[in-house]
C-alpha cells in the first residue's frame, strides 16, 4: 500500500499506530490535487488490517488536532482489503467524507489520485453542519487576527452574523490558536493536551433553564471533558458545588485551579 501511495505522488509524512490492526498515516497529496480540490497540506489515511470499526473513524478526529490542523478535517481515506468496505463506511456514517480505498480482484491497489478525482466532487462542504477548521477557513484572516488580539488582552467579545455565515468557524480558529487540543473529545492523556490556556465551548441552545446556575452547569461539564483530554480528572462532586455561597460559575473554575477574570 505504501508503495502504491509513493508511486502515485503521495509523500508519507507521519505514521502512528492506533492499536491492534489500525494505523493512522498522514500523507501529502500531489500539488495538482491540492490546488484542484482545495485540499489541506495533508490528508489522513486510516489503514485497517481487519474490518473497519466506528471507533477507528472516531479517533481520526484527534489526528486533525495532533497535526496542528494541517490535516483536511473533512476527508478521511480508509484503506482496507475488505470487499464491502464502501458499504461498511456508509453504515457507520459520521462527519465529512470517508473514501474507501482497497486492492482490486488482482490484489493491486488502484491509483489513489484517480479514486479521489472520482469521489471528491461528490462531497459538498457547504452542506456540512460542523465548523470548518485549519486550512479550510478562507478569507477570514483579518477577522481572526483582530479577535485573537482582543481575546488575548482579556476583552469580552461578541460575534454576530446571519446563520451559515461562518461564525462558529471563525470562533474555532481563535480557540484552536489559544488551545489546539480544545477540539478533542476523547481522553487522550497526552502531555500536549495541557497548556497555559484552556478553551471550552458550550452550546447555549441546549440550556433549557435560562439561569446562571444552568449555564454554570454546562461550563462545568465542558471543563470536565477538557480536563479528561489533558489526562486529569476532576474530583467527583467538586465542580459545580458552591458551599461558601459564591456564584457557581466562578466556583467551578476556581475549584479546577483556573483563574477567572
Amino acid at each position: 500500500m505504501t508503495r502504491a501511495l509513493e508511486g502515485d505522488g503521495f509523500a508519507l509524512t507521519h505514521v502512528r499506530h492506533g492499536g491492534g490492526p489500525v494505523w493512522f498515516m498522514r500523507v501529502s497529496p500531489p500539488v495538482s490535487l491540492q490546488e484542484g480540490f482545495g485540499l489541506a497540506p495533508e490528508v489522513l489515511v486510516v489503514a485497517v488490517g481487519a474490518e473497519v470499526q466506528a471507533r477507528a473513524l472516531h479517533e481520526a478526529s484527534g489526528e486533525v488536532v495532533r497535526s496542528g490542523l494541517r490535516l483536511d478535517g473533512n476527508l478521511v481515506i480508509v484503506a482496507d482489503q475488505g470487499a464491502k468496505l464502501a458499504d461498511r463506511l456508509d453504515r457507520i456514517g459520521g462527519h465529512g467524507q470517508r473514501i474507501a480505498w482497497g486492492p482490486g480482484p488482482d490484489g493491486a491497489w488502484p491509483s489513489l489520485t484517480e479514486v479521489l478525482r472520482a469521489r471528491l466532487p461528490e462531497f459538498d462542504a457547504f452542506e456540512e453542519r460542523d465548523a470548518v477548521r485549519g486550512a479550510q477557513l478562507v478569507g477570514r484572516d483579518a477577522e481572526v487576527s483582530s479577535l485573537r488580539t482582543r481575546v488575548a488582552r482579556g476583552d469580552a467579545v461578541g460575534l454576530f452574523g446571519l446563520r451559515k455565515m461562518g461564525k462558529t468557524s471563525v470562533m474555532r480558529a481563535v480557540t484552536d490558536w489559544l488551545d489546539p487540543s480544545s477540539g478533542l473529545r476523547d481522553a487522550l492523556g497526552t502531555p500536549s493536551a495541557s497548556g497555559p490556556v484552556v478553551a471550552v465551548v458550550i452550546d447555549a441552545s441546549v440550556v433549557i433553564e435560562r439561569s446562571m446556575d444552568a449555564v454554570a452547569d454546562e461550563l462545568c461539564a465542558a471543563l470536565r471533558r477538557r480536563m479528561r483530554v489533558a489526562g486529569e480528572e476532576a474530583p467527583a462532586g467538586e465542580l459545580g458545588a458552591s458551599p461558601d455561597g459564591r456564584p457557581r460559575a466562578r466556583h467551578c473554575w476556581t475549584r479546577a485551579g483556573t483563574s477567572v477574570s
